[in-house]
């Protein structure tokens, strides 16, 4: 589970880009951990990161990241924002 701040830091980018790639649909969205916080799973930021080095398209991060988030399983599977 990575916190805010280590997703800015795997990611490269500041904390407005997170959420704007988030609502653009490029970055999955964290789930709830505790009633007043929430983290992003890590296979799936690490998942968006290899598509990214692999040169995958806007369309194509879409794709993943609805099919990442599709698949989750178990409590944690409460989105943040939705």
């Amino acid at each position: 589970m990575l916190r805010r701040r280590q997703v800015e830091r795997e990611l490269g980018v500041s904390r407005s880009a997170i959420y704007r790639q988030m609502l653009d649909g490029v970055l999955p969205r964290p789930v709830k951990v505790a009633p007043k916080r929430v983290g992003w799973i890590r296979a799936e930021v690490d998942a968006v990161c290899q598509a990214r080095i692999a040169g995958a398209s806007h369309d194509a991060l879409r794709i993943l990241v609805t099919q990442l988030q599709r698949d989750r399983k178990g409590p944690l599977r409460t989105e943040v924002g939705q």
